[in-house]
């Protein structure tokens, strides 16, 4: 049964990232359909924390701002000449510097792990994708 249940997860893992409604709406038809159990509909709905996306990935909305997931909960939304100029202030480390300098004083979200799991240098080189 949990080998099965494995074996689910790792298959969303592959998929295409989803919205957590639809990823919720997903997992109420399939119970409705009796495709699952109800026992495994809650263990998907639990488990939703370990389905966020194997690496970030952009998309551009309908305003023109170009959103970033897998960061953070919710995308990280700016414009493109904002996108520049963070990536300009990353190049020179600014950001880095003053992180490490205040080290001691900066809480960790619960992500942080995940986060780094991303950019870390063991993880494949991946070009980010372009969901738009």
């Amino acid at each position: 049964m949990e080998n099965k249940q494995n074996e689910k997860v790792e298959k969303k893992l592959r998929q295409k990232p989803k919205t957590a409604y639809q990823e919720l709406v997903s997992i109420l038809y399939n119970f409705k359909t009796n495709k699952i159990t109800l026992q495994e509909a809650l263990g998907l709905v639990q488990l939703r924390e370990l389905l966020k996306p194997a690496r970030p990935y952009c998309k551009v909305m309908e305003d023109g701002t170009v959103t970033l997931y897998g960061i953070k909960n919710e995308g990280i939304q700016m414009f493109g000449d904002e996108w520049d100029s963070m990536i300009e202030i990353m190049k020179k480390g600014y950001v880095e510097r003053y992180l490490k300098h205040n080290e001691r004083r900066i809480k960790k979200s619960d992500l942080t792990s995940y986060s780094k799991s991303l950019f870390s240098e063991d993880s494949e080189d991946v070009p980010i994708q372009d969901e738009s």
